[in-house]
């Protein structure tokens, strides 16, 4: 065992685990200089951005997921509406039309 896991009792381990804080970070904070009371109360960073993975497990490759770039042009009749139903979904452009168009596909012709 190396010098800083002689550092924390029972106790400290307990805590941390309660916490939520991985041993590992526990041991890593102590090791950067952090006192024990520091290291084993306060949280944990959450993961920045969770990555899909398929079956097995494995990260899905990033050009996997989204397929190309499209634009397209309405009629400017139809601008003012399209916009109050994009605001009202909550979603953004990009994700508002990509939900309608993968949703005619699938009744269309099912995948």
């Amino acid at each position: 065992m190396g010098k800083v896991g002689k550092i924390l009792n029972a106790a400290d381990k307990e805590t941390a685990i309660a916490n939520g804080i991985p041993l590992a970070t526990v041991y890593k904070r102590i090791d950067r200089g952090w006192s024990v009371e520091e290291a084993i109360s306060k949280p944990a960073r959450p993961v920045a951005v969770e990555r899909p993975r398929d079956e097995v497990g494995e990260f899905v490759p990033r050009d996997k997921l989204l397929g190309r770039g499209r634009s397209l042009r309405l009629p400017a009749a139809f601008d003012q509406e399209l916009d109050l139903l994009i605001e009202a979904s909550g979603k953004n452009q990009s994700d508002f039309l990509s939900d309608i168009i993968v949703e005619w596909l699938r009744k269309k012709a099912p995948m």
